[in-house]
């Protein structure tokens, strides 16, 4: 068994998981670092965590390395987190990007509410650790065997989870973690007899794993996560007058003045949708902070501000956004932030303060807008804060003229700097008219660093292992094609031989499954990558495709694919691009599949198609297989290959999170 393990809770101590080492004699296990480029022996085992399934060990030889710190606190679900270790049994160490489980079952749930009795019981079966109870963060990106023991870091660094397992070996997205901040205080102390048998875990995720991952790119790029020296990316341009519109002006009293204001200046309609408001997304921002668009605009990553003037000088916009480590945080450095960021622009910023009876400490909510300067005063400020959680929002206005000495120009930019301090730059979320004019698609392209979204061969999986579980649920119709598969075989031993790679886009969550051994190829004319068998009488190929939009997709505009895949043959009677995408609400989910059959347009013989697209996430993922002449035609090898096609396209082609 290998598996990853880190130094606390000081030098010369080691926290692993605990089925990594079970039944491991001391004296016996190697612990190898390969940034001191040393190796020891486990000296002692000083503890045992049954319910964390956490080891405490102390080794024979301190490796020089300093012990790392641990997060007390529930890790922010959406931040971004890296599991550092040996996946897979590499031999250099890798860092992979974690994302947690949202939605109900966010943050520290249990194993038992988490999953199945019978996974559980397929998993563990006797060894009576992890227990039903033990609390535990899902993770639906891939952590696999190797990874046991790993810590998963928060972007400070911070050990806030310790990989510990997943069903189905892992490469499904179906796994956990458990928190530090549960498990690791107590674990110095715990009295927990430490197992003298290896575990049933441990015997699992030592399964066939392949050494060295093959990567087959996409032919498509993706973007990074940006940082905050990245500055603002541009989310496109809403008209002036949509944002008013959607807002519901026509009824707002308290806001009609800008109408009537705005159509005194410009009375064509013509003339208002010309002005456009321009949407900028600051790094890690959940939505845009609008200026006008044709006023020049700053990005000061010390204070998190933007920054707009107005064409003649005369009007001054400033947001600035802030992230705390939680509510008290963010409302004091939030504040810092502004004030400090005022002061440098040279704006009297005394008032800068928020009221303790408008601060709502039980709710961590703030919502306070404060006037200041008379409607005649050549010199006014008028700000407001939110803050929601850990999330904090300034934004303030300042002007230099009265209005009457402002020139028409100056006032409309001043009205549209008004409408986005006040309305539009908040944390309460945008109206869908505003979001349905952006394009992000477009704005991550554009401003955002890219990388190649590639398959990368992540495990490889036996066909008897998938099998079972279909056998195990009494699927008689799987039972027969399985019988049906071994017919082809001459020694019915061969059948345990038989396994899928499993390729994994990580940038998309696609996992991919293709019978063992056959190479996949980027083809830039079919969008897809592909394999083939008999002389290329059958194909199977698998497209992974970003959309603007779910309607997108369901409207067929991406389908290149599918499209290629018509091209193929003259069909009887519907035809692949005929295959609608029908939403799943309950699963985020758009799909549709099916059986065609026609005339191989080449060969003019008979042909067969299994088409299958899913939408999650603005990605379509398509697999088909496709097969000239009859399955009786192909030899024996090939009709098993053939039919494990068929199985890795129904039923394991999918995304890593179902």
């Amino acid at each position: 068994m290998k598996a990853t393990g880190f130094i606390w809770p000081e030098p010369g101590f080691v926290v692993t998981a605990l089925h990594a080492i079970a039944g491991c004699a001391p004296g016996k296990g190697l612990v190898y670092s390969e940034s001191a480029k040393k190796e020891t022996l486990i000296a002692t085992y000083l503890a045992a965590d049954l319910e964390g399934d956490l080891a405490l060990v102390k080794l024979e030889d301190d490796l020089g390395l300093p012990a790392l710190m641990i997060s007390d606190m529930q890790p922010a679900l959406t931040d971004a987190h890296i599991v550092w270790g040996y996946p897979l049994a590499a031999e250099q160490m890798i860092g992979l990007r974690i994302e947690f489980a949202l939605g109900l079952d966010a943050g520290a749930t249990t194993l038992g509410r988490a999953f199945s009795s019978a996974d559980l019981a397929k998993l563990f079966r006797n060894q009576g650790y992890p227990k039903r109870n033990t609390q535990i963060l899902r993770v639906t990106t891939t952590i696999q065997p190797g990874h046991s023991g790993a810590p998963i870091l928060d972007p400070k660094g911070r050990v806030v989870a310790i990989a510990d397992g997943g069903l189905l070996g892992g490469w499904r997205g179906i796994n956990w973690s458990v928190p530090a901040g549960v498990y690791l205080p107590g674990l110095p102390n715990s009295t927990d007899p430490f197992p003298s048998t290896i575990s049933e875990q441990a015997n699992l995720f030592s399964a066939m794993t392949v050494r060295d991952p093959i990567t087959v790119a996409l032919g498509q790029t993706t973007p990074k996560d940006r940082t905050d020296q990245d500055g603002p990316a541009h989310a496109g341009s809403v008209p002036f007058p949509v944002a008013l519109d959607a807002y519901g002006i026509a009824e707002d009293e308290d806001l009609s003045w800008i109408i009537d204001d705005l159509t005194d200046i410009l009375p064509t309609q013509k003339s208002r949708d010309l002005l456009m408001l321009t949407g900028l997304f600051p790094a890690g921002a959940d939505q845009p902070i609008f200026v006008p668009e044709r006023v020049k605009f700053t990005y000061d990553p010390a204070f998190g501000s933007i920054e707009a003037l107005s064409t003649d000088g005369s009007v001054r916009q400033v947001t600035v956004s802030y992230e705390g480590d939680d509510f008290e945080d963010a409302l004091a450095k939030g504040m810092a932030l502004l004030f400090d960021k005022l002061t440098a622009l040279g704006i009297d910023a005394g008032a800068v303060t928020v009221p303790e009876n408008k601060i709502d400490r039980q709710l961590e909510f703030v919502n306070y807008i404060a006037p200041s300067g008379e409607t005649d005063s050549p010199l006014a400020t008028n700000f407001t804060v939110q803050v929601n959680g850990p999330h904090f929002s300034g934004r303030a206005l300042h002007r230099t003229k009265k209005f009457k000495d402002m020139t028409d120009t100056d006032y409309i930019d001043f009205l549209m700097m008004d409408f986005a301090t006040f309305d539009l730059n908040s944390l309460a979320p945008l109206e869908n008219e505003i979001w349905d004019r952006l394009d992000q698609d477009g704005l991550q392209i554009e401003q955002n660093a890219e990388e190649p979204s590639a398959l990368t061969l992540v495990r490889r999986i036996p066909l008897a292992s998938v099998a079972l579980e279909f056998v195990e649920a009494q699927d008689f119709e799987w039972k027969e094609n399985l019988a049906g598969l071994k017919e082809h075989l001459d020694d019915p031993g061969d059948f345990d031989a038989l396994a899928f790679d499993i390729y994994e886009d990580r940038l998309t969550g696609a996992t991919i499954a293709v019978p063992s051994g056959l190479p996949l190829a980027w083809d830039p004319a079919l969008g897809a990558v592909k394999t083939s068998i008999g002389d290329g009488s059958v194909e199977l190929a698998i497209a992974v495709e970003r959309t603007a939009d779910l309607a997108t997709a369901a409207d067929r505009k991406i389908a290149k694919f599918v499209e290629q895949i018509s091209m193929h043959a003259a069909w009887t009677d519907q035809k692949p691009t005929d295959c609608k995408l029908v939403e799943v609400p309950d699963d985020d989910l758009a799909t549709c599949w099916g059986y065609f059959e026609g005339t191989d347009r080449t060969t003019d013989e008979f042909a067969d198609l299994y088409l299958a697209l899913d939408v999650r996430n603005n990605v379509l993922l398509g697999t088909s297989v496709y097969i000239v002449g009859k399955e009786e035609d192909l030899t024996k090898q090939e009709a098993v290959t053939y039919r494990m096609m068929l199985i890795a396209a129904e039923h394991l082609t999918d995304f890593a999170a179902n």
